[in-house]
């Protein structure tokens, strides 16, 4: 008997967003726009990318998951949960980025561009309870209701590890990934007035 899916679900359309990110950092490369050769420069190339690949994950996930909603397909909802667990792993590589870019002496990023420390810390909980979900298996904590694997309902999502459980609406998981976005964007088309070596 296959379990009942949501019969909706609320998440934030982000398909507005620009999901050319690399394409952009490239082209202003090329044109000699972008940050100064160093460690700077790869941090921005590796943050971009990154964001860009959360962006994406993000919006295949909600199509999946819409369309598990209209169709009641099991198929579609896992395939979902799928991009959505990506969307946390990526976002959460993303977010690390963000934060040496924020360390670095040669960028003016500062903890204001960031989400909170403590939105950091529960991204980075969800994402490890997400890539290390083999081990409350193995210790047979699956099918006795613990969330071992990514459960994505109505509004929000939420997995456990061996101690605790951790939810993120999914108003909550786009703010995350707007702001890492409009990050990206400035560092693309404005390297002068984040470099500090320019």
């Amino acid at each position: 008997m296959c379990p009942a899916l949501p019969s909706q679900f609320s998440i934030p359309d982000l398909s507005g967003l620009d999901d050319h990110l690399v394409a952009n950092l490239v082209l202003s490369m090329s044109i000699g726009r972008g940050f100064p050769p160093g460690n700077a420069q790869h941090l921005v190339t590796a943050f971009v990318r990154t964001t860009e690949s959360a962006l994406r994950r993000y919006e295949a996930a909600r199509a999946q998951l819409e369309g598990s909603a209209a169709a009641q397909s099991l198929a579609a909802y896992l395939r979902g949960l799928d991009d959505m667990e990506l969307t946390y792993i990526a976002l959460n590589r993303a977010m690390r980025l963000a934060v040496a870019l924020k360390q670095s002496p040669d960028t003016n990023v500062s903890r204001t561009d960031l989400p909170s420390k403590q939105d950091q810390d529960r991204l980075r909980l969800m994402r490890d309870a997400i890539e290390h979900r083999e081990s409350p298996i193995m210790a047979n904590l699956a099918g006795i209701g613990k969330t071992v694997a990514l459960s994505v309902r109505e509004s929000d999502s939420t997995i456990e590890d061996a101690t605790r459980s951790y939810t993120a609406t999914h108003d909550t998981l786009a703010s995350w990934i707007q702001r890492l976005h409009a990050l990206a964007v400035k560092l693309t088309n404005e390297p002068q007035v984040w470099s500090r070596r320019t």
